[in-house]
């Protein structure tokens, strides 16, 4: 076994390890974005697993073997813009032009399936264009957040992107090398870094959040210790609310502050004003009332009444 062949199996093996633990996430959190994470990770494992089958099998030369190749690998810069929609959101128009292309895209692999040079060159362009822009985009992401959350979508785009350079290299030396040549090398290394980017974007080993948690929890002790001579409640809340949104990697946070008299929870919004809202209404409700922790995958279909009382509240003001 040659060096590259030994890559090559190297990131075979740790693209299905990671499609396993990804789908095990996916049918346990039932999310859109699991699912679209598996299907991302599923259409390189299943690649690898029919291709694995037709050698054994003997069907490595059927004529429909490389086209059903396309049609799975095809799959991956789609479920990228499919999770672009699902950590940031686009465009409806986006998703729409995104799943036509890749119609296309599959259609023309079986169509033309006896001018593979045209069909390469037409990968190569979807490759660069859609996966391309999903990575421009988890990069851009990555600059809006903060915390663990803006590690993870960093890896996600560096992933990405030589998970992109990978397949266009590939084809390029299929185009203009052949099998044995540098150019084959560089994609099965790019390949290998994109794996090990993923990991860490998709399923990071708890020891690595842990790290790149640490120094914002370290950051909320210190905010946490410093704010207790403050005599405004509403400034204390809202301190502590931006410290463990940075300490999570989350978009925001909500404190609520008990009134035992009136049955209602305080908040702080904005503004820096206080809103009263009845202490059994939204999710945290529930958690103060059952005295325990409530974690919510999908908080509009938990209370799908959430959104519009908070619009009303708001409203009253």
């Amino acid at each position: 076994m040659t060096a590259l062949e030994l890559i090559s199996l190297v990131n075979q093996v740790l693209f299905i390890g990671l499609f396993v633990v990804v789908l095990r996430r996916a049918i346990r959190e039932r999310t859109r974005a699991g699912l679209d994470t598996a299907l991302l990770f599923g259409s390189v494992a299943a690649v690898v697993a029919v291709t694995r089958l037709a050698g054994l099998t003997g069907f490595s030369q059927a004529p429909y073997l490389t086209p059903l190749l396309l049609l799975l690998l095809n799959l991956a810069p789609y479920a990228m813009v499919r999770l672009v929609d699902d950590f940031s959101g686009t465009p409806r128009w986006t998703q729409v032009a995104g799943a036509v292309a890749y119609v296309g895209i599959a259609a023309a692999g079986f169509t033309f399936a006896a001018q593979p040079q045209l069909v390469e060159l037409a990968i190569i362009t979807w490759f660069m264009a859609v996966g391309g822009y999903a990575a421009f985009a988890f990069a851009r992401e990555s600059t809006r957040t903060h915390g663990i959350t803006r590690q993870r979508m960093a890896a996600m785009a560096t992933g990405a992107i030589l998970f992109i350079g990978a397949i266009v290299v590939a084809f390029l030396d299929a185009l203009v090398a052949g099998e044995g040549s540098l150019l084959g090398i560089v994609a099965q290394l790019a390949a290998l870094a994109a794996v090990i980017a993923f990991f860490l974007g998709f399923a990071p080993p708890s020891w690595i959040r842990h790290a790149w948690r640490e120094p914002d929890l370290r950051l909320f002790l210190e905010r946490s210790i410093h704010l207790v001579g403050v005599g405004d409640d509403r400034r204390v809340i809202s301190e502590l609310q931006r410290s463990v949104a940075a300490a999570f990697g989350a978009t925001g946070a909500s404190i609520g502050v008990s009134d035992g008299e009136r049955h209602v929870l305080r908040y702080v919004d904005l503004a820096g004003k206080w809103v009263e809202i009845p202490d059994d209404a939204f999710i945290a409700g529930r958690a103060f009332h059952e005295q325990r922790r409530v974690v919510a995958l999908d908080a509009v279909a938990m209370d799908p009444d959430q959104p519009i009382r908070m619009s009303a509240t708001r409203r009253g003001r």
